[in-house]
């Protein structure tokens, strides 16, 4: 992000453009989308399995603790939608297929191959979680956030947080503290204590300063004031700089031919810092120019192989980006000051930013342009869809020679489009549409929503058609439009979303009167029906396991903070019926079942073996986070009817990816099916409310201990107590192993991307004796 090459050359100046910098007791305005970013990275949680997200969100709470120790008042700022002007929408395109190239490398030669990570998928979702738990103040922009962060931190005199080199450029009254370049850590998370009569030094655990004393974090400054210093020019020469340097709006590729003609007219000019002949180059070139349009002028008349169509972008482009620089007040679209010091029950009179449906010019009915910039829907993708009509998807650490795992949750996106968007489309007459007619092939962003995804390893554009009717069961259901959705009860609201994942209210009813492990659930069944190429039960095996594990770790770590249960806890928001089967299990078994089986969290050191096996378990639960996205995003556009739990508690995919390969390795890879086809030939395949006690008095009493020898071959020797058959937890597993695989009842295969409707069948699952 920012300007070409100037992050580089204050890395390589840093003694001389960079101070070192005490940073406390201050506000500080926070880059949201790059910070999010940048934390996976350097707390070193591992992506290349999927996304480890509890471990990713104790490091985002371990940040803004600290920075709370320090007395530092974090604001958090976060990019919205693409301009519909498309300004920057090559430079998106750019950077997507850089992803897709790190992401194909480590498919191919392992986690190695390449330096810079894949950020995992659900991040951002699991970082505004944190925010929200920690009552961080965070707001999401209509559009790209750079002018709002600069003028709330110059109207609050403070610094800014980020790694965007705009900033550089921007007239900071405060400057800005940069995060890194390459392997160099421009800040230091260790907690300092600063005495007026000693030496500072690292903050003891436990202590505190005193009142001549303070805490702050040892960070690196960046002024603009020093570098015009250090090159002797104005600050004006600093927009045309950063403009011509190349940045989000002008491609630097077009300037080939100029850069030519000055890196020849400045060559052997000196520069008072260590830079390439080019950056040197604009720099003197910059510094002599009098007038912006003098500067226009004089590039363009070098661009001789530019069309004058192409040359009128790259002016207008020009321009745009050297009066964002100068104007960015003008520039803004919204008040962020008045956003962060109103009361929360008067947001909605605020002025929020206009954003207007790229079709009709209307702009977004409340209450969604409010619920975008609380962050309560997912500003950049729901903007997208709704104001641009057309979505660009980030690539997975995915198998690139099968379909994107973006495919297998078509539908479910069918549906949110179906919502989001104003066009509507006639009723399907046929229920029994064929798979790919959700597709559009003769589709514009005027009647279908414009999907940049992949295939294989390039990119492919789809028209989506929006669905417009859901079935539920036997039930039909109009998809209402987004100015309705406050109009429509809760109960319609989650009969709309349990019906996109396949479910029908026997099933619902059946599962749990919890609208979260119903949701999760159907999450669970739309995967395992639609992933293409289709998953296994050991897939399914090991993410049901992970959403338990994640569980008892938060239970556990209460337990060691409060082991006399002295204190009243707030827990996160949990999963309740895997709450209700913890508590039943007991403090002591819960630790010792956490314990053991945290051993599979721990990154395989096998990955020289890596290849085509171990991309593909990976895929499968690639696929399994786009399901999940593409529902959370639904369930945010229909006012959030179920209240769901971050990433942080659902998935970690080290874990998973162990579990399932120790699972496909094992001498004995059916074991856990055998104890189903066990548990069938005695009836007890139902885990109804009755389960434990049929399970208790079944003539099958001793399976969980084969279960536990088949396992204890394939390095999984800690589920004894998970598959006790008096275990709640293990009564829990099945419940949702079996709800699951039923999934075929509901919707036929190759669903993924269908608009049918569904049979009603009654749900198959056999009950006990002592479960009538």
């Amino acid at each position: 992000m920012g300007v070409r090459g100037l992050l580089t050359l204050v890395h390589d100046n840093k003694e001389v453009l960079l101070r070192d910098f005490e940073l406390h007791d201050t506000r500080l305005i926070i880059d949201g989308s790059n910070l999010f970013h940048f934390l996976y990275d350097f707390y070193h949680v591992p992506g290349e399995y999927g996304g480890n997200y509890d471990n990713y969100a104790n490091k985002c709470k371990t940040f803004f603790t600290t920075l709370r120790a320090c007395k530092v008042e974090p604001y958090v700022v976060l990019d919205g939608g693409y301009d519909p002007d498309n300004r920057k929408w090559n430079t998106v395109v750019q950077r997507k297929a850089s992803r897709r190239e790190r992401a194909g490398l480590i498919c191919e030669e392992g986690p190695e191959a390449t330096e810079e990570h894949v950020l995992p998928v659900l991040c951002q979702v699991t970082f505004l979680h944190v925010l929200r738990e920690l009552q961080i103040p965070h707001v999401t922009c209509p559009y790209e956030a750079d002018r709002e962060i600069a003028v709330l931190a110059n109207k609050w005199n403070c610094p800014v947080l980020s790694n965007d080199s705009d900033f550089f450029i921007f007239k900071l009254k405060d400057g800005v503290i940069p995060l890194q370049h390459g392997r160099t850590c421009f800040i230091d998370m260790k907690l300092r204590l600063h005495s007026k009569t000693e030496q500072s030094s690292l903050l003891e655990p436990e202590a505190l300063p005193t009142n001549q004393e303070y805490t702050y974090i040892a960070v690196k400054h960046y002024h603009y004031s020093r570098l015009i210093e250090r090159v002797c020019g104005p600050w004006e020469f600093l927009p045309i700089f950063a403009t011509f340097s190349g940045n989000d709006y002008v491609d630097k590729t077009h300037l080939k031919s100029f850069y030519r003609a000055i890196c020849k007219q400045y060559k052997d000019e000196p520069l008072n810092l260590r830079a390439k002949v080019r950056m040197t180059s604009i720099v003197h070139w910059s510094m002599g120019v009098q007038l912006d349009e003098n500067a226009i002028k004089y590039v363009l008349q070098h661009l001789v192989d530019l069309s004058s169509g192409q040359k009128s972008e790259l002016r207008a482009a020009i321009r745009y980006s050297i009066d964002s620089y100068t104007n960015i007040a003008d520039f803004a679209t919204m008040d962020v000051e008045k956003f962060f010091n109103a009361d929360t029950s008067c947001i909605s009179e605020l002025d929020l930013g206009t954003i207007s449906d790229y079709v009709t010019k209307n702009p977004l009915p409340v209450p969604y342009p409010e619920m975008l910039r609380t962050c309560k829907m997912a500003g950049s993708f729901m903007q997208n869809v709704a104001v641009n009509h057309r979505v660009i998807f980030d690539c997975q650490i995915e198998h690139l020679a099968e379909p994107s795992t973006y495919v297998c949750s078509r539908y479910i996106r069918s549906v949110l489009y179906g919502l989001t968007t104003s066009f509507i489309r006639p009723k399907s007459k046929n229920s029994k549409v064929k798979t790919d007619d959700l597709v559009d092939l003769k589709g514009t962003r005027k009647s279908c929503i414009e999907e940049s995804d992949r295939q294989k390893a390039d990119r492919m554009k789809v028209y989506i058609k929006p669905t417009t009717e859901v079935f539920y069961g036997s039930q039909s259901l109009k998809v209402p439009s987004l100015q309705n959705v406050p109009e429509k009860p809760v109960e319609e609201r989650l009969n709309i979303m349990f019906g996109t994942l396949g479910l029908n209210s026997e099933l619902t009813e059946f599962i749990s009167s919890d609208p979260c492990t119903t949701f999760l659930i159907g999450v669970l069944r739309f995967w395992w029906t639609n992933a293409e190429p289709k998953v296994t039960e050991n897939h399914l095996i090991a993410a049901i396991i992970g959403l338990i594990l994640l569980h008892a770790e938060v239970f556990v770590e209460v337990m060691k903070r409060n082991p006399d249960a002295s204190e009243t806890v707030n827990l996160p928001c949990l999963v309740p019926s895997i709450v209700n089967a913890i508590k039943t299990q007991g403090n002591d078994r819960v630790i010792e079942f956490a314990s053991k089986m945290s051993l599979h969290r721990n990154t395989p050191t096998d990955q020289a073996s890596w290849g085509s096996k171990e991309t593909k378990i990976i895929h499968g639960f690639s696929q399994l986070q786009t399901c999940y996205k593409s529902a959370l995003h639904l369930n945010q556009a229909l006012m959030s009817p179920v209240d769901l739990p971050s990433p942080g508690v659902l998935f970690n995919c080290t874990f998973m990816y162990n579990v399932c390969r120790s699972l496909d390795t094992s001498k004995d890879t059916d074991c856990l099916d055998n104890l189903c086809k066990s548990l069938d030939a005695s009836k007890i395949t139902d885990c109804s409310d009755n389960l434990c006690k049929s399970l208790e008095t079944s003539t099958t009493t001793d399976c969980s201990n084969n279960v536990c020898r088949s396992l204890e071959t394939s390095e999984i020797t800690d589920c004894s107590e998970m598959f006790d058959l008096d275990s709640p937890l293990h009564a829990l597993f099945m419940l949702w192993k079996s709800a699951v695989k039923s999934s075929e009842l509901e919707r036929p295969k190759d669903c993924a991307a269908r608009g049918h409707k569904a049979v009603d069948k009654k749900i198959k699952i056999k009950r006990s004796k002592h479960g009538k």
